[in-house]
């Protein structure tokens, strides 16, 4: 019995990490333009994916919303989604997001 318990523990665990090997961790090419021409007070630190709706989402990680600096959530395309602080994230964003994944670090 012991052994059944220890496998299946088995597959669940080894199963969980499906989602990391599905993800496209290719950055978009205007996302490159802005690592490459960056001169912000807040670099960025991380770059994390999220699919939405079939969409790909990127959070552009600099760690300003500490400092109440917005941070930003854009499209494949650079569109800004949405942007949000420590000061809250808009409602219209905050139930979209939930398990982002680091795709870049600096």
């Amino acid at each position: 019995m012991k052994i059944l318990i220890y496998a299946l523990l088995a597959i669940v665990f080894f199963s969980c990490d499906d989602k990391k090997e599905q993800l496209n961790t290719k950055l978009p090419e205007c996302i490159e333009n802005i690592i490459a021409n960056e001169q912000s007070f807040f670099p960025l630190i991380t770059i994390r994916q999220q699919e939405v709706n079939g969409e790909n989402r990127y959070w552009l990680n600099t760690d300003a919303r500490h400092l109440d600096g917005p941070e930003y959530i854009v499209n494949s395309s650079c569109d800004t989604i949405c942007s949000y602080s420590d000061r809250g994230i808009p409602v219209d964003c905050i139930d979209q997001y939930g398990g982002w994944q680091i795709i870049w670090e600096r």
